[in-house]
């Protein structure tokens, strides 16, 4: 779940509301929201996008860089300005999206021109971010190469701006969730697909960022309401089943801990009661307590040593048959299973160790006439 949180977009964050599937009324005063809530010293960020991280990406775009080349399909992104440095996605070449210089209205009418006259922004050059493996299909060896390349797009609702040049290329990110691959992705930005707002709060002044957000809200778009939600709510449904699974191996885990140790005490108890005649004579015979701990730990270590030996390919097989359902999955290290056998063994000698240290420190006296 630590690999969960720290891969996934957005993963780790508490301090980020989202609020999805935004009407026309709110896209278009977007702008005017995120001027006024950034006025304010509590909210540190504002973005937007098509879909919420987490969601799978199912559209896709036609792409070639020259009348000469086939065209290429590839999976859509359509996010809003700061888009990337609000989630802290670095790239490796190149530079972000610079401002939109068309306005909502103005998309709105050249979307509109493009649907009943088939008439295209033929002046309008905008930019493009694409991620390793997009880099990687389009032909560049380089993040370097891909810079400034010029690309003509297809595409039913965008293409009334039909060609950009390649701005800046990222690293494969995973914004969909761990189980499914990263896309390679073209990633364009655009004002009227920002169905889904996203704002960063200042982690000190959650509850303050949050009425400040709700005041702004309601002076910006007084006809709807602020739905939001937390990010970590987010992924929170979406890894539900994780989640509760972490829960009740922890759960379990210490149970079973529990009475495997309370056994393991009774069945030492047990034993030593039945040497403790044999105890007492190799006291006798000059043995000190702690040889006859390490005596009495010896045997025990060997049932410890045999269980745990058992129990790792087991333990193994189980972790990587459930690693199987993510696309993304941490590694299953070898010192995982070495601190668990060390911490099992340690608390283990401890329980026996005491027991053993009241049979050894007895008279031997007292032992030999029973």
């Amino acid at each position: 779940m630590n690999f969960v949180k720290n891969t996934q977009v957005g993963g780790s964050e508490q301090n980020i509301l989202v609020l999805a599937e935004q009407p026309m009324e709110v896209q278009s005063n977007f702008e005017l929201l995120k001027r006024e809530l950034l006025k304010h010293t509590e909210i540190e960020s504002v973005t937007s996008s098509f879909q919420l991280p987490g969601e799978a990406i199912r559209d896709f775009i036609q792409v070639r860089n020259n009348e000469n080349m086939d065209w290429l399909q590839l999976p859509l992104m359509v996010v809003g300005e700061d888009f990337f440095d609000f989630f802290h996605i670095k790239l490796l070449a190149g530079h972000n999206f610079s401002p939109m210089k068309l306005d909502y209205q103005t998309e709105m009418k050249s979307q509109f021109d493009f649907f009943f006259h088939q008439k295209k922004q033929s002046n309008y050059v905008e930019e493009y971010v694409i991620n390793r493996k997009a880099m990687s299909i389009l032909g560049f060896n380089t993040p370097e190469e891909a810079l400034g390349k010029m690309f003509h797009i297809a595409h039913g609702s965008l293409a009334y701006i039909d060609h950009g040049i390649i701005v800046g290329v990222t690293e494969d990110f995973n914004y969909t969730g761990l189980y499914e691959e990263t896309d390679p992705l073209l990633i364009l930005q655009r004002r009227v697909y920002q169905h889904c707002i996203m704002v960063r709060l200042a982690p000190e002044h959650i509850k303050e960022a949050c009425s400040t957000f709700e005041k702004v809200w309601r002076d910006v778009n007084p006809h709807f309401s602020p739905d939001y939600i937390f990010m970590n709510d987010v992924f929170s449904r979406i890894y539900y089943n994780e989640k509760n699974a972490e829960q009740l191996v922890y759960i379990f885990s210490l149970l079973c801990f529990l009475f495997a140790n309370l056994g393991l005490i009774i069945f030492v108890a047990f034993i030593i009661q039945r040497r403790l005649k044999e105890i007492g004579i190799r006291k006798v015979y000059g043995a000190s307590v702690s040889d006859i701990i390490l005596m009495l730990n010896m045997n025990f270590i060997k049932y410890i040593g045999f269980a745990f030996i058992i129990a790792i390919p087991i333990a193994w097989y189980l972790i990587f048959s459930w690693l199987q359902r993510f696309a993304y999955r941490t590694s299953i290290d070898w010192w995982l299973f070495l601190l668990a056998g060390f911490i099992v063994i340690l608390i283990s000698l401890g329980s026996v160790t005491f027991l053993s240290l009241r049979a050894a420190s007895k008279n031997p006296a007292q032992s030999l006439v029973k």
